[in-house]
């Protein structure tokens, strides 16, 4: 991919002798953006962010080592001095494995403590009989990181939707006045030869000289309109180029030959197409609507954690002790065995909290009904607009060939002295501003497309 984008780069750049044309395609822009653009970097983060916060989560199932040691000495007398040390590894489905070393000495330790000179080894298991049995902190944490990660891929979606609309929107202004230059371009190139035409019938005394001042008028004014696009066309490509970065996350300069594409509302039915046959799945599916209903994914692990946390806790611990300096290292009689048991009477904290997430529930309910129903009408209000700018672009390019006739058939009368310079001009304004009208339609559909794609945040699935 980065030997591609350095090779369209250079072509760009650096091609730009001859007779070669600079096109400028909106897929390649797109690619550009996608791949360099800091938003786009930036949306890339939110994968790493991901991937640690998993990492995180597993982090509460490390094992875990501890090592104690303690003496006291006095008046030439070691009262006690104890080594202990243990390893404990949380399994993933709740118990919780150990394994320990004791060994104790000294002139005054406390019976209970006396082991053999060699120490003790033991190893066994803590098993959650109530609370902790089915669900506890842990399982939750890694729950909660596989949402996050849900969530993050959402975030990011969101970011290059965003990212791809405004640059988008920034292709489309660039050809939109590309387009208009054009014609501006096509409207001076007549006016000189309205004007060339005026001169030499008033030179040979079959026209009046009013004629000749009026084209020249008509040419001053095209020439100024066209300076003016030709502003706004450099104004637009420099707007164009605030998208496109290097892989260095250097801001690139755009060069004036560049040429996009022309506008082709093929490629706009096309899409248009796609959308209308999976409007159903594209509003089911939406970005917007997906996070709301991650968020009653986190509060219903919220609440699983607390039904759980409402259980009496009651701990089983079981460790078979090993003797390492005695004759026989097992012996099925040599054991510690452990019973704890704590429960809330009242359990108020949980049941309040469960009631609190009841309502948070109920309120992403009614977001997702009114957001869906909100992301229904837009779709359907752009598909709406697009059936119209359809019609409008038909009608347009057919009244543009017409007016394209009248103009034609315009010159051949005033060729033969039947027709002004008035009504000559008039009828090249009129297939000029036809001209222009269906360029306005075009970027309209073009920018309703967009528009629609960026309310239906399709813009990586289409």
């Amino acid at each position: 991919m980065r030997f591609y984008l350095v090779f369209s780069f250079l072509h760009i750049f650096f091609c730009s002798f001859g007779q070669v044309d600079l096109v400028f395609s909106y897929d390649d822009y797109i690619a550009v953006v996608k791949s360099n653009h800091p938003v786009a970097k930036k949306a890339e983060l939110l994968t790493e962010d991901s991937k640690f916060r998993k990492l995180y989560a597993k982090g509460f199932f490390d094992p875990k080592l501890t090592l104690s040691y303690e003496t006291k000495s006095f008046d030439d007398k070691v009262y006690f001095e104890e080594i202990n040390s243990d390893v404990k590894l949380p399994l993933n489905f709740g118990p919780e494995l150990n394994l320990a070393f004791e060994r104790n000495k000294g002139d005054f330790l406390n019976p209970r403590d006396e082991v053999p000179n060699d120490g003790l080894i033991a190893g066994g298991i803590t098993l959650p009989l109530g609370q902790g049995l089915f669900f506890d902190d842990r399982r939750k944490a890694l729950k909660d990181a596989d949402l996050y990660a849900q969530m993050n891929d959402l975030e990011r979606e969101l970011l290059l939707n965003k990212l791809m609309f405004k640059a988008s929107a920034a292709y489309i202004n660039w050809q939109y006045f590309y387009a208009l230059r054009n014609v501006y371009k096509e409207s001076i190139k007549l006016a000189k030869d309205r004007l060339f035409l005026t001169k030499e019938i008033f030179e040979t005394g079959e026209g009046p000289e009013v004629d000749t001042i009026e084209a020249r008028v008509n040419l001053v004014m095209r020439e100024n309109e066209y300076a003016e696009i030709n502003r706004l066309l450099n104004q637009s490509l420099n707007s164009l180029f605030t998208f496109i970065w290097d892989d260095n996350l250097k801001a690139l300069v755009g060069n004036k030959d560049l040429i996009p594409n022309e506008f082709n509302l093929i490629k706009v039915e096309e899409n248009i197409m796609v959308i209308k046959s999976s409007k159903d799945f594209i509003i089911d599916s939406h970005v917007l609507l997906e996070k709301e209903r991650i968020k009653k994914d986190f509060i219903d692990l919220e609440n699983r954690l607390l039904k759980e946390n409402s259980k009496i806790r009651l701990d089983l611990k079981y460790n078979p002790i090993l003797d390492v300096s005695g004759s026989e290292l097992f012996n099925i009689d040599d054991y510690k065995i452990g019973l704890s048991a704590s429960y809330n009477l009242f359990n108020r904290k949980p049941k309040s909290k469960m009631k609190i997430n009841e309502i948070k529930l109920t309120s992403i309910d009614y977001d997702l009904t009114n957001k869906t129903n909100e992301l229904t009408i837009k779709i359907k209000n752009g598909l709406d607009n697009q059936d119209f700018f359809k019609l409008q672009a038909t009608r347009l390019s057919e009244s543009m060939i017409l007016y394209a006739e009248l103009l034609k058939l315009e010159k051949v009368k005033f060729d033969i002295g039947e027709s002004s310079i008035f009504i000559l001009n008039a009828r090249e304004l009129k297939y000029l501003e036809s001209q222009i009208k269906l360029i306005k339609i075009q970027k309209k559909s073009f920018m309703n497309l967009f528009k629609l794609k960026f309310d239906a945040k399709i813009f990586l699935r289409n």
